[in-house]
């Protein structure tokens, strides 16, 4: 059946549940239809996004396929994988092929959708990896299951947050050391534009771990002083910035601190400001990477000394 055809379906069947069921509940609160509504769109993604993979194919192209070992994977047979997804329970088909002499199984299908071993979907991933960085795990179980109505257990997202984390720590290690040799980027002649102000901050924050003992996070902020704007009167807020945090020694995060000013696209023609609170790698660390930069000790501290 078409795509268009089951979403009017099920659009059909939903209109009846909900008259069904506002007449038997005796009850038409926005939260009721709020929910009604919510659980429609789910569907009808569902849908689509099923209609989706199967317009992908299955991943076979041959029956046989390069391995790593330099040897030949064998079509071995068609396998379902069933996955957790944002807009519920999701199934589809793929190929799967194995190889006789190193023992590795692959289904292309899965590397091609960007899929972990794991059955949920990438958006499961992040959302569960989003809550796990505010929220303890025990509480992202809760509070993930209220919101998307996925459910994994603490364990389980603590797996997930873990792993994602890792990734993120590569990324970021990688796009340090490609910055280590790198300086401000210099424009000339007539399409170079104005110069800008950016500010950069940097502060340490005693965090409690949890075996019960503290360690300084090192923490930064780096934005353009166009993008510091007043929404309300004495508000204000910040459109875009590059911010980092680092458990760790002064000289690794001057090393993840230089690589977001050259991701912010800092040039040599543009000022630098750097706002701290006096600490002396604070001030080491303007000397080393911002030799000319305008440096402000705020007020707070300031005053505290007078």
């Amino acid at each position: 059946m078409p795509l268009i055809d089951l979403i009017i379906n099920t659009l059909s069947t939903w209109q009846k549940q909900l008259i069904q069921l506002t007449t038997t509940t005796d009850s038409s609160s926005l939260a009721l239809l709020e929910q009604a509504a919510l659980d429609l769109g789910k569907r009808v993604a569902l849908l689509a996004l099923e209609d989706q993979l199967k317009q992908l194919g299955t991943g076979y192209d041959s029956s046989s396929r390069p391995c790593i070992c330099s040897q030949r994977q064998r079509f071995l047979r068609y396998s379902t994988r069933h996955l957790r997804s944002l807009c519920g329970p999701l199934s589809f088909r793929r190929a799967y092929y194995h190889c006789p002499h190193c023992g590795t199984g692959t289904a292309p299908m899965d590397a091609r959708l960007g899929l972990s071993t794991r059955d949920i979907t990438p958006g499961v991933e992040r959302a569960a990896t989003l809550l796990a960085s505010h929220l303890p795990f025990a509480e992202t179980e809760f509070v993930l299951q209220e919101l998307t109505g996925v459910s994994l257990s603490g364990r389980q997202i603590e797996t997930v947050a873990e792993a994602i984390g890792q990734q993120a720590e590569q990324l970021q290690q990688t796009e340090q050391q490609e910055a280590s040799a790198q300086g401000l980027q210099q424009v000339s002649g007539p399409q170079q534009k104005p110069p800008k102000t950016f500010i950069v901050e940097m502060d340490g924050v005693q965090v409690g771990l949890q075996d019960g003992t503290f360690q300084e996070i090192k923490c930064g902020v780096i934005y353009e002083l166009s993008q510091r704007v007043e929404i309300n009167q004495q508000r204000w807020e910040l459109l875009a910035s590059r911010r980092l945090a680092l458990r760790g020694e002064v000289g690794k995060f001057r090393q993840r601190l230089w690589a977001n000013v050259l991701a912010m696209g800092v040039r040599q023609c543009d000022r630098v400001v750097v706002l701290g609170d006096g600490g002396e790698w604070i001030d080491q660390t303007a000397q080393l990477l911002f030799p000319g930069a305008l440096r402000i000790l705020d007020y707070y501290h300031a005053a505290e000394r007078l």
